[in-house]
């Protein structure tokens, strides 16, 4: 009986891991496809099949990856995610509509289907935190290739550097936050591509970009000073001077007038390009659409402003997304649904930072503070690996067993 049993066991982590195997080349698939995208129209034989399939494969794996009853969570944790998920379930159909034009808008990462990215913290976590830490391995190479082959748009496009950055930096970016369980070339890669992931938007003038990895690359500096140069103290420090003279060297660099490549960022820096976005976005809003939002299909008229790139809502008065991730999430669902998110990120910070007790958990709690940060200038709430890093982040820090691991069985479980 005890050997059926563990067959059995052995079987269904086996598939579970398939799926989880599966749900991230989906995404994979899908996320390449809207880069791709981002070059022109001219991508589309290509574009459009492999994110369709992307889609379709993420889909069915994401449907047997979850599992409401297997999970390590506190009951406030469970409810608390059941109300965000019913209130998502209604800022969907409230005012919901199906168009020509607004069927193909719901298949972009920005409007329909980033309000599931929540339930993947009903996936089996060791096994998703496991898997997603080796895709970023996997990134580590395509980031060059794709780099190499795309290097005209890349510093040409700026919509194009924004989603390669997302798609193929924000892994690598968490390996090097996670530098104490890495091997050292490992953390060389990681700390390369995290570096770049901060220096191609800067040329690129993206400025939310590099607040973005520029916090991963100081945090993960840090965290690396601290754990891994464990011998002198004067290592330490000598590490963490380093990060500072740098930071002074690039406040330095900035001030002189010869900035060269950099000159389009520096022309940018002090710009404020949102405030009459933000003026239109507060006038359209009626008391009730602050409380509850607008729903899925919900807009704001802002006549007279562009810049939108997002396919088929381009240059419209009445517009589906605003630059700012908290009033995004209140457009769609209203201050119930951002308070909803709040509780959930925030209990996570909590518990991850000052209830576990090994680093890993520490450290995703720092990542969800990070993109509560990002929200104010971005922090979109999408289908990517952007946004799906931060629910992983929750999952880890929410999860009981994840946080009374030793330091020990998190280098068993999830080390490279």
């Amino acid at each position: 009986m005890d050997k059926m049993t563990n067959t059995t066991t052995v079987y269904t982590e086996k598939k579970e891991e398939r799926y989880i195997i599966l749900f991230l080349t989906g995404l994979a698939l899908y996320c390449i496809g809207y880069l791709l995208r981002r070059i022109g129209e001219e991508t589309d034989i290509i574009r459009q099949p492999l994110q369709y399939l992307g889609f379709l494969i993420l889909i069915i794996a994401a449907y047997k990856s979850i599992s409401f009853r297997k999970n390590h969570y506190s009951t406030y944790i469970q409810y608390s995610m059941y109300a965000l998920l019913l209130w998502h379930i209604y800022t969907i159909l409230h005012n919901f509509s199906i168009t020509s034009e607004s069927l193909m808008t719901y298949f972009q990462p920005y409007f329909f289907f980033h309000l599931f990215v929540p339930l993947i913290v009903f996936f089996p976590t060791d096994k998703l935190v496991h898997y997603f830490i080796r895709w970023g391995l996997i990134c580590i190479p395509f980031f060059f290739i794709f780099g190499i082959l795309f290097i005209v748009p890349l510093f040409k496009n700026q919509s194009f550097t924004e989603q390669f950055v997302w798609v193929l930096g924000t892994t690598p970016a968490f390996l090097y936050l996670i530098s104490p369980y890495l091997r050292n070339k490992n953390i060389l890669y990681a700390g390369i591509i995290t570096a770049l992931s901060v220096l191609i938007p800067t040329i690129m003038a993206r400025r939310n970009l590099m607040l973005t990895y520029g916090n991963f690359f100081i945090l993960g500096t840090l965290i690396l000073s601290i754990s891994k140069l464990k011998h002198h103290i004067q290592e330490k420090m000598i590490g963490i001077l380093f990060l500072c003279i740098s930071c002074f060297a690039l406040y330095a660099f900035f001030s002189s007038g010869d900035l060269g490549i950099f000159q389009k960022i520096y022309d940018r820096i002090s710009v404020n390009n949102r405030e009459e976005l933000f003026i239109s976005f507060i006038e359209d809003m009626s008391q009730k659409d602050w409380i509850i939002g607008k729903g899925i299909d919900g807009t704001y008229y802002a006549p007279g402003i562009d810049g939108q790139e997002f396919d088929s809502v381009e240059d419209k008065d009445d517009r589906f997304l605003i630059e700012c991730g908290y009033l995004q999430v209140i457009l769609k669902g209203g201050e119930v649904n951002l308070i909803l998110l709040l509780n959930i990120f925030i209990s996570a910070i909590y518990l991850g930072l000052f209830k576990s007790k090994n680093k890993f958990c520490k450290i995703a709690g720092f990542v969800i503070l990070l993109w509560l940060i990002d929200m104010f200038p971005w922090g979109m709430p999408a289908l990517d690996f952007r946004y799906l890093l931060v629910w992983i982040c929750s999952a880890i820090c929410i999860n009981k067993n994840i946080r009374n691991f030793s330091e020990e069985q998190i280098t068993k479980y999830f080390a490279l």
